[in-house]
């Protein structure tokens, strides 16, 4: 019995060790779903809904690079910046298909592509389907975030693959947009 108890324990503590952990500075430490989408990989292709409701596909072979930017919230000041970086990006990468995608309903996306006159970028909301999440490893699953999306990027080619991808350690913090950005106008321009 004991050898039993002692193996489920073993089991249970290497299961945890492989979870990504990362912290927030407000928030403290949260917990990603797993398994994490791997560079290399097929990129899933899922619908979302943008600021009216209207479905909205990402990943997958679509003919276009994309960059897909995740963000805990379109009412906080660094996910404000990282949005707006990506939309001016968008002028000078017009074969490159930019979204950037939160958690949160549809009203709070509209009311930000209101006030900021977006354009370039596809904002859109996963509030609805958590297989987004969960398929591209950025769901947030334990912690006082829970339920929330990760802030990553991922730049995934023309054939579907990711090539690129950043999720950062501190929730907080704003990923390599120069690094991302750079990625994919060097799949956009070699393809």
């Amino acid at each position: 019995m004991n050898k039993i108890v002692y193996l489920v324990a073993a089991g249970l503590i290497s299961c945890q060790a492989f979870a990504l952990e990362i912290t927030s500075d407000v928030n403290g430490p949260v917990t990603l779903v797993e398994p994490q989408l791997n560079m290399g990989a097929l990129a899933p292709k899922i619908a979302l809904v943008d600021a009216k409701f209207k479905p909205q596909d990402v990943g997958g072979v679509n003919g276009k690079v994309q960059i897909i930017s995740t963000i805990e919230s379109f009412d906080t000041e660094v996910c404000d910046i990282q949005t707006m970086k990506f939309d001016e990006a968008a002028k000078k990468l017009p074969d490159v298909e930019i979204s950037v995608i939160s958690a949160n309903l549809p009203f709070i996306i509209d009311n930000f592509q209101n006030k900021h006159k977006v354009k370039g970028i596809k904002l859109l909301s996963s509030f609805n389907n958590e297989e987004f999440g969960k398929q591209y490893g950025v769901q947030v699953v334990g912690g006082e975030l829970k339920g929330i999306l990760a802030r990553s990027v991922f730049v995934v080619d023309k054939k579907g693959r990711v090539i690129y991808k950043e999720i950062t350690s501190n929730i907080d913090k704003m990923p390599n947009l120069d690094a991302a950005i750079s990625a994919a106008r060097n799949a956009s321009e070699n393809t």
